[in-house]
């Protein structure tokens, strides 16, 4: 009996350091996408941080679409890496910016503006060029901004 019990269980952690990595860059990974439908104007962005090497891509900010400035943001925003001809959806997670909604004052408007977005590239085999795009979309409305690491 002790003996099936240590075969199950060593079982189960093969399996599971098997599929740690697989869900882990299925949820994390890259999506292809491309530029068509956004609107290239109507946003305002800053960048606070950025970082783009051979291996990894850190960028944080901000970012609103003009409509902020009268009623709340519930939008996604998001940033599209480039490689080449091609371009990537990277992962962003909103971040609460209540100093954006204060410098503006926007009462509590642009709260959620915040993003903060990043990716290992390492086993993708993409190499991000220092150009990225911040996008925002609300109600199917893509508005963005071309911006550059330095």
């Amino acid at each position: 009996m002790i003996k099936n019990r240590n075969i199950i269980f060593f079982l189960f952690v093969a399996a599971s350091m098997l599929l740690t990595p697989i869900f882990y860059y299925s949820w994390n990974g890259l999506k292809k996408t491309d530029l068509d439908g956004i609107d290239f104007s109507g946003v305002s962005v800053a960048i606070d941080k950025c970082v783009v090497n051979d291996n990894a891509f850190t960028v944080s900010g901000w970012a609103y679409p003009d409509e902020t400035k009268f009623r709340k943001y519930d939008g996604m925003t998001y940033v599209i890496v480039k490689n080449g001809e091609s371009y990537y959806k990277v992962r962003t997670k909103r971040t609460l910016r209540k100093d954006v909604s204060s410098y503006f004052k926007l009462g509590n408007n642009a709260d959620h503006s915040g993003f903060i977005s990043g990716y290992n590239f390492a086993i993708s085999g993409v190499k991000p060029e220092k150009e990225f795009y911040v996008i925002t979309e609300l109600n199917g409305i893509k508005r963005g901004v071309k911006r550059a690491c330095k």
